[in-house]
C-alpha cells in the first residue's frame, strides 16, 4: 500500500513540477499499475534518486530530488 502512496506522490510531483501531464499522452488510459511496479525495483528507486523505502515509514511528499526530475520525465513518458 506504501508503495501506491509513494506512485501517487511521484505522480503529482511530476504534475506540480510542470515535468509531466498526465493529459499530454497519446494513448488514453495511463497505466498507474506499471509505475507502482517500477518503483519497487532497485534500478528505478536508484535511477530517480529515491531513497529504499521504509515498510514501517509513510512516503514523503515531493520523493524524487530536484536534481533527477529529468529522470522522472523519462520514465513518465515512456
Amino acid at each position: 500500500m506504501k508503495r501506491m502512496v509513494l506512485a501517487m506522490y511521484v505522480l503529482e510531483q511530476a504534475r506540480s513540477k510542470e515535468v509531466f501531464d498526465i493529459d499530454d499522452r497519446l494513448h488514453p488510459r495511463f497505466s498507474f499499475s506499471h509505475l507502482n511496479t517500477a518503483l519497487a525495483r532497485t534500478s528505478f528507486i536508484k535511477f530517480l534518486g529515491l531513497h529504499k523505502a521504509k515498510t514501517k515509514v509513510d512516503p514523503l511528499p515531493d520523493p524524487v530530488p530536484a536534481e533527477h526530475l529529468d529522470c522522472l520525465t523519462e520514465i513518465l513518458r515512456w
